[in-house]
């Protein structure tokens, strides 16, 4: 019996019941960030967007996109997409951070609909076509779902400055979408011009952008499709050739001094046989971050790692490799997911010199391709057999969204201000620096005088506090506030002897060295007291220019 539905209905139904999918996941992911959107500025947006006026000034545009930003000394040069977004906002909002905040979970929400695309798209196990009923809908949504809602993205989605890994992890789905439509097709040119602007705008974003090639390489090798051999190599080769020629630009362009990073970064340990050494704790702590994310901060340091054994942290990444290769070996799509979470951790693996030896904005990316793996698992044949296990596994899927999103509200709330989210780090990393710094400059500009000196004292004698111009320039505003003008004079020239930028706003802003407001009360009270350095001699041989 032929049905009586009109054309028109059936399509209009098949399109909703297709988009359903992307507006849950939306739905998800700005109800659950949706509280965000209220707080301020934190961590280096504050500098970066409150302080630095280069997102602000219309006449960068030009040196934005014609990739002359690389070439100058301006935080993110490297990154010239990041850059372009950050001013289309300052563009719009100025420096509210509501607008910025907004940007972000929209990103992050994109990102989730873009994964739920890729494990939609994904070939089953033996490349094979699968099964496009409810039941696989639902494993891609729960898969997604958990990329969305786990805490480890609340780094990333709260703090402005971190957009970076949302844009280079939505160009980075882009490409491997246009991989899987050229295998779909056989339409391989198109396809290989778009993977290559997307890992174009994946690099441009952010350096894990190279997972980009990685990732259309391995899926072009293991999935090949209906795309000719000619067109496959091409498909590989144009996001490799991009690839090549944006890095080779960015490290050649860069300027060979700064003022704004007047340090040079080094290994965690001091040299790379004991960053080695370190790094398996640093693959154990996110290994365990990510199953048990209560315990999340915003700067670690060598001391976040110290209580895990050497021996414990090899036997964890150990456990987790031998899981992956068994995993790699069933299945080539957990194959295709490994490729590219090497290739995003890579470049954060300490093997050169790096800023930040660990955090938990670098586990975004290789989070969204993980949740690959429980995909798999929710469609393994061996889970598909038994009827009760294949409901239980959903279950659990489900159960660990809810459980996730729970933490990640909680984790929301610490990052909704400085003074919130520095307390909370110095808590779980006492002996970090940065996190005590951070709280003592909140307490300064909430003006709570008393607990900042405490703070600013504290840190001086922490190994390396004393060498921190800023910390001496907090502690001399505090001493200035309590009336103490010999402690704030003094405490002046050791800043001035530190770093000699300290002795005018306008390179202490131009440098970066501290926000706005904080330079302009220290030059006051510079002028006010006369102030000038106690050893000018050393301070022009440790100020680095």
């Amino acid at each position: 019996m032929k049905s009586t539905t009109p054309p028109l209905l059936d399509r209009t139904r098949a399109a909703a019941f297709s988009a359903l999918p992307f507006v849950i996941l939306a739905g998800l992911a700005v109800g659950l960030y949706f509280p965000s959107l209220w707080g301020g500025f934190v961590y280096d947006s504050r500098l970066q967007i409150l302080t630095d006026s280069f997102i602000h000034d219309p006449s960068h545009w030009r040196d934005v996109l014609t990739l002359r930003v690389m070439g100058m000394d301006v935080l993110d040069s490297n990154r010239p997409v990041q850059l372009a977004s950050l001013m289309a906002d300052a563009f719009i909002w100025g420096r509210d951070p509501f607008g910025y905040r907004l940007t972000n979970v929209l990103l992050h929400a994109l990102n989730g609909c873009l994964l739920f695309a890729v494990l939609r798209r994904l070939p089953g196990r033996g490349g094979a076509a699968r099964s496009p009923g409810l039941w696989a809908a639902v494993a891609a949504v729960l898969a997604s779902a958990l990329f969305l809602v786990h805490p480890l993205g609340v780094e990333v989605v709260c703090e402005p400055s971190n957009r970076e890994d949302l844009l280079a992890t939505a160009f980075v789905l882009c490409a491997l979408l246009s991989a899987m439509r050229a295998a779909a097709t056989g339409r391989g040119w198109l396809a290989a011009l778009c993977a290559g602007g997307f890992t174009f705008l994946a690099l441009g974003s952010k350096e894990t952008g190279v997972v980009a090639p990685v990732l259309v390489g391995a899926f072009v090798l293991l999935f090949p499709g209906k795309s000719a051999p000619r067109q496959r190599i091409i498909l590989a080769a144009l996001p490799c050739l991009v690839a090549i020629l944006f890095l080779a630009v960015r490290f050649f362009a860069q300027p060979a001094e700064s003022v704004i990073f007047v340090s040079k970064p080094g290994y965690p340990g001091g040299s790379l046989a004991a960053a080695m050494a370190i790094q398996p704790r640093i693959f154990a702590l996110y290994l365990t971050n990510i199953f048990h994310p209560a315990n999340l901060c915003a700067d670690y340091g060598i001391y976040s790692v110290h209580e895990l054994p050497l021996s414990l942290s090899l036997w964890i990444v150990g456990l987790a490799t031998a899981g992956m290769a068994v995993g790699c070996w069933k299945d080539r799509r957990i194959l295709l997911a490994s490729a590219g979470i090497a290739a995003a951790l890579f470049p954060v693996s300490n093997l050169v010199p790096i800023y930040c030896a660990a955090a938990d904005r670098f586990l975004y990316l290789p989070l969204a391709l993980g949740t690959i793996v429980p995909l798999c698992l929710m469609e393994s044949k061996w889970t598909c057999r038994h009827a009760s296990l294949h409901v239980l596994v959903f279950a659990v899927a489900a159960a660990a969204v809810l459980l996730l999103a729970g933490t990640n509200k909680k984790v929301q709330a610490v990052w909704m201000d400085a003074e919130t989210l520095w307390s909370t780090c110095v808590g779980r990393s006492p002996f970090s620096i940065s996190c005590h710094v951070g709280l003592a400059d909140a307490l300064l500009r909430d003006r709570n005088w008393s607990a900042a000196k405490k703070r600013y004292l504290l840190i001086l004698k922490m190994p390396g506090g004393k060498e921190r111009a800023d910390v001496w320039a907090g502690l001399a505003l505090c001493d200035d506030a309590e009336g103490d003008r010999s402690g704030a004079c003094e405490a002046a020239k050791e800043a001035l002897g530190k770093d000699p930028f300290f002795a005018s706003e306008a390179k202490m802003i131009q440098g970066l060295r501290c926000e706005a407001e904080f330079a302009r009360e220290f030059s006051g009270l510079l002028a006010r007291y006369h102030v000038a350095p106690a050893q000018p001699e050393k301070a022009a041989k440790t100020g680095g220019h």
